[in-house]
């Protein structure tokens, strides 16, 4: 796969995003439940007030898993960075 993000693409830069940034990006979008989970976890240790709605928490992990499903999308496929995979 080629980066998208022009930058990415001279070689010593796309050696550091095929070994490191890449795979990182890849581990994030498919643990991004589990990282939004952990995340909620100690949000709610930490600020119980936090949501005030039946069903907030449940919605704060859903906008934190499409968030870090997101970054690790952007960092797999090494788009330019600002530039956004979530829809308005």
């Amino acid at each position: 796969m080629t980066p998208q993000w022009e930058r990415a693409q001279a070689p010593d830069t796309r050696d550091a995003w095929e070994r490191l940034l890449a795979p990182l990006g890849r581990e994030l979008a498919d643990r991004s439940d589990d990282v939004a989970a952990e995340i909620l976890g100690q949000a709610r240790l930490m600020m119980p007030d936090l949501v005030d709605e039946p069903d907030g928490w449940d919605a704060l992990h859903t906008a934190l898993d499409e968030g870090a499903r997101a970054l690790g999308d952007s960092w797999s496929a090494a788009r330019t960075p600002g530039q956004s995979t979530c829809r308005p």
